[in-house]
């Protein structure tokens, strides 16, 4: 209350509450007699400790110990807060006596006093890891064999604590073989003996080969390897093959059919007219040999038509859509097999390198790239990957981002972004505290034009104009 003034005193009253946009505060009168000793009271506010930090809020007692009964420079009793929450990688290895981890603040507060330590002594325990032992090699000091292995300490403590053996002693083989017995149905043996003795046998001889003197061996456009070409190319390979010794009665197998020479060229259009897949190309022939042995030998070869292959993402992923957030770039990623050009569409363009990386400009709105790659025939390969724009702070009224004009009524409020709370301001029904998304329905009955803006806790802030007609 106000001092005595003619008989009567006034206090004012607000409703924080604002459940009449249009009557949220008044004026209050008592009659009152006049003393001498009477006063104007000067409010002496006491605030208690901030209470701690939950759901973005900290609160405190505010008391006036004179209990003058007025709310004039009264300090706040609540207030907006972040609560940090910290996530710590596990410890490293003890190296040099020290342990390191890295932790950071899910909730981005930036408020470092309750951060967790970051490093701390420790007691650094060798782990000795070991290549493989070498071969076993004559050592001309010791006159035996020998053999080696490197060890290190993953830790790198610089102590020799437990360090495995990195030499040791071995037995040198000391083979000698009898000649070779007779060729038996295409294989013939020998036996061999290690006169050292050693218990592991090291570069043992071969005890058993083949001895067949028959061979036949066939050529795609004069590869013995597998070769591949485009799908739906012209069919020009070149099948040629020949033989060794004894040879008779060949036959084509698999993709191709027919009795053939023991020698002899050929080209697969007269086969058939391959346009993706895999071919192959085999031919056998019978065999007598030296010994009067008779067997078969064979030979293969094989064709691959194949179409374009490509792979493309966007900050490292391969399926869309890839959500950013507004202002940033991307980098576009992409590989192409079995291509010979490549070019872009969509929201980027020109010819582009089979294999390459690029970024993109500053991106404020949703695009979608494009990447289409073809071999020498034209087969081609496309890939298209969308990116959706997130606003980091974004306010709409009835879903729009611009102004709107309404008749009095009803306008629904709806905000977003990457922050943790943010503060509402502009108008009378439009403050204080918000969650860092939401919606919300506001009635408004007074012709005007109203501001509704939010600022996040992130640095970032949009806002919106409503107007209502009469």
């Amino acid at each position: 209350w106000g001092g005595c003034i003619n008989g009567q005193k006034t206090r004012s009253c607000i409703d924080y509450n604002y459940c009449n946009s249009n009557n949220y505060s008044k004026i209050e009168t008592q009659t009152c007699s006049f003393s001498p000793l009477e006063s104007i009271c000067y409010p002496n506010w006491q605030t208690g400790v901030w209470s701690v930090c939950a759901n973005y809020q900290q609160t405190r007692t505010v008391t006036d110990l004179n209990y003058c009964g007025t709310l004039t420079n009264k300090p706040l009793e609540i207030q907006s807060c972040c609560s940090s929450n910290w996530i710590c990688s596990d410890w490293s290895a003890c190296i040099s006596d020290q342990q390191l981890r890295s932790c950071y603040d899910a909730n981005r507060c930036s408020i470092a006093t309750d951060r967790p330590t970051t490093q701390q002594p420790c007691t650094c325990l060798p782990n000795w890891q070991c290549d493989d032992w070498s071969g076993c090699y004559e050592d001309s000091q010791t006159q035996n064999g020998r053999q080696d292995r490197n060890c290190y300490d993953t830790n790198s403590c610089g102590i020799e604590d437990g360090q495995p053996i990195t030499t040791q002693s071995c037995c040198i083989s000391n083979w000698q073989c009898e000649n070779w017995g007779q060729c038996y149905n295409g294989n013939r043996e020998r036996n061999c003996t290690d006169v050292n003795y050693c218990s592991t046998p090291n570069n043992e001889p071969e005890v058993q080969q083949s001895c067949i003197n028959a061979k036949i061996d066939i050529k795609a456009n004069g590869s013995d390897d597998s070769i591949s070409l485009p799908a739906g190319s012209p069919i020009v390979v070149n099948l040629t093959w020949s033989s060794v010794g004894n040879v008779f009665s060949c036959r084509a197998y698999q993709n191709w059919s027919g009795s053939k020479e023991a020698s002899g060229s050929e080209y697969t259009s007269s086969y058939n007219s391959p346009l993706l897949g895999t071919y192959i190309y085999q031919i056998s022939c019978a065999y007598n040999d030296e010994y009067g042995v008779r067997g078969s030998v064979s030979d293969s070869v094989t064709v691959n038509y194949i179409e374009p292959s490509l792979t493309m993402s966007i900050n490292g992923s391969y399926f869309g859509p890839v959500q950013i957030y507004s202002g940033n770039a991307v980098a576009i990623s992409w590989k192409a097999e079995n291509a010979i050009s490549c070019t872009a569409s969509g929201d980027w363009s020109g010819n582009k390198l089979i294999v390459g990386t690029e970024y993109t400009p500053i991106i404020n709105s949703s695009k979608i790239y494009t990447l289409t790659c073809q071999d020498i025939v034209g087969n081609k390969k496309s890939i298209s990957i969308n990116v959706n724009v997130i606003e980091r702070a974004s306010i709409k009224a009835n879903n729009s981002s611009d102004a709107i004009t309404i008749s009095p009524g009803s306008v629904n409020i709806q905000w977003t972004s990457d922050a943790n709370y943010c503060n509402a301001s502009g108008n009378s029904l439009w403050h204080g505290y918000k969650s860092y998304s939401g919606s919300v329905n506001i009635y408004i009955y007074s012709p005007e034009t109203y501001l509704f803006r939010i600022d996040c806790s992130n640095g970032y802030s949009d806002s919106i104009q409503v107007t209502v007609t009469e």
